[in-house]
């Protein structure tokens, strides 16, 4: 999912380059995210479905 995220926005963003500061910014937040994200998958959270009222089918 965040391969899929990162691309999308790769994509999509119609920024202009930016410099090494910013790329370092950028690689850390992205980096979190993906740990987050580990983290609840991990623990068995789910963020969509039906377990949780989200909307699943049924």
């Amino acid at each position: 999912m965040a391969l899929f995220i990162r691309f999308s926005i790769t994509l999509h963003a119609h920024t202009p380059v930016p410099d090494k500061a910013t790329q370092a910014i950028a690689q850390e937040r992205f980096d979190k995210f993906v740990e987050q994200v580990g983290r609840q998958i991990a623990s068995g959270k789910r963020s969509f479905g039906k377990d949780n009222g989200g909307g699943g089918e049924g």
